[in-house]
């Protein structure tokens, strides 16, 4: 909920992109400090951290793509999302899966956390042709 506040209260004068990236990055950091700690109390403060950074990062996603979008295929388009974003949770549970079983419970939330982030990177080196993108499909309506 407290994400959800912070994204409707500054969502204009922020750049959508700064949500996604700035809540893929404390996902991920909060995620390694998790794996870190040893004290219960600091696990939950993370564990606060974790779901912040997260709720952050996919209601901005949502936000700007349903922005984006026209509002004649703006119902395929968000259930195009919904079943990538679904569909990709049972290979990511594979992967954490495996990499527990093989080199440990921590270092599978590690790699995790980094797969995470290594993907926000990707989206930040990108966010000026994402944004060109989505400017010229505005454009088309």
């Amino acid at each position: 909920m407290t994400a959800s506040v912070r994204v409707s209260l500054y969502a204009a004068p922020v750049r959508p992109v700064w949500f996604i990236i700035g809540g893929n990055t404390l996902f991920a950091v909060a995620l390694v400090l998790f794996s870190l700690t040893s004290s219960f109390r600091l696990a939950l403060l993370c564990l606060f951290f974790v779901g912040l950074g997260l709720l952050m990062q996919f209601s901005m996603m949502n936000t700007a793509i349903q922005s984006t979008v026209r509002d004649d295929i703006r119902g395929r388009v968000m259930s195009i999302y919904l079943l990538i974003f679904i569909c990709l949770f049972p290979l990511g549970n594979l992967e954490i899966g495996y990499v527990a079983d093989r080199p440990g419970e921590l270092n599978a939330i590690r790699l995790g956390a980094a797969v995470v982030f290594l993907c926000g990177i990707v989206v930040f080196a990108n966010r000026h042709r994402i944004r060109a993108q989505a400017r010229s499909y505005q454009t088309l309506q």
